[in-house]
């Protein structure tokens, strides 16, 4: 077996390069692999851990990036020991949000988080449990990925019709959402679609720092309700101030051309 499963690489490269949705989820596997090797390069070691294994897919991609130049902990509820005797990977069989259980195999956690990667349990309210009990390890310009975000291959008559799948794959999308805009001064956000999606934060706060609960907006559907109470006058309805002074960034004094 090759240790770094250079083969395997290969493979996403190519399928990356070609259209449809295997190319999709194959460039979002080597987003993923592209931030570990640029925290390697920048910090010399990176520290990934990784809730979720099932077939060992991502742990593949995230070993391959390290390259022995740092160390990946894998959790899953399941027995997924895919890779016996290897230096740079710990599996710890468990609940990902148990994190005195993983720290008894991986004490090295608490010194701090370079990626972290979220593809377990795919129900809001253990995500949510998720974020909030790993957030304070991460360090400040770590990296956080959830996967499966997205409700296209899930919906009526397509690939993975399921409609259990796209309605919690639409809550965790709307909650990452809801709690971004709660902390605009903590990270960065933005999401990769095509296959399943892949959600992407940088962490700008410092490790140990503790998220504000996101805003509370649940989806409005009753387009004619809310128009209807925006014409009576209720509510807050937001328009464009005429001197331009609610740009985030000021274009005021440049010359448009």
């Amino acid at each position: 077996m090759n240790d770094y499963f250079d083969d395997y690489l290969k493979t996403l490269h190519a399928e990356a390069s070609t259209p449809g949705e295997a190319a999709e989820a194959s460039k979002q596997l080597l987003e993923m692999h592209h931030a570990i090797e640029l925290c390697c390069q920048t910090k010399g070691h990176c520290t990934v851990l990784e809730l979720g294994v099932d077939r060992g897919q991502s742990t593949r991609v995230f070993l391959n990036a390290l390259r022995k130049r740092g160390h990946l902990v894998s959790i899953d509820i399941r027995d997924c020991r895919l890779f016996e005797d290897r230096d740079d990977w710990t599996f710890v069989k468990g609940d990902s949000t148990d994190a005195n259980n993983a720290l008894q195999s991986a004490p090295f956690l608490e010194a701090g988080i370079d990626v972290l990667y979220v593809d377990s349990l795919h129900e809001i309210k253990h995500v949510m449990k998720e974020i909030a009990i790993w957030w304070p390890f991460m360090n400040t310009n770590s990296q956080l990925f959830f996967d499966d975000i997205s409700t296209g291959p899930y919906k009526l008559g397509a690939r993975k019709d399921s409609a259990s799948t796209e309605i919690n794959n639409a809550e965790i999308l709307d909650y990452i959402q809801r709690l971004y805009f709660s902390n605009t001064e903590s990270m960065s956000f933005r999401v990769l679609y095509g296959s399943t999606g892949l959600a992407c934060i940088t962490k700008y706060s410092p490790k140990g720092n503790i998220l504000s609960p996101a805003i509370k907006a649940p989806i409005r559907r009753q387009r004619w309700y809310w128009g209807l109470k925006r014409r009576m006058g209720i509510g807050k309805s937001y328009k464009r101030k005429e001197d331009g002074s609610d740009f985030l960034v000021s274009i005021q004094g440049e010359d448009i051309k």
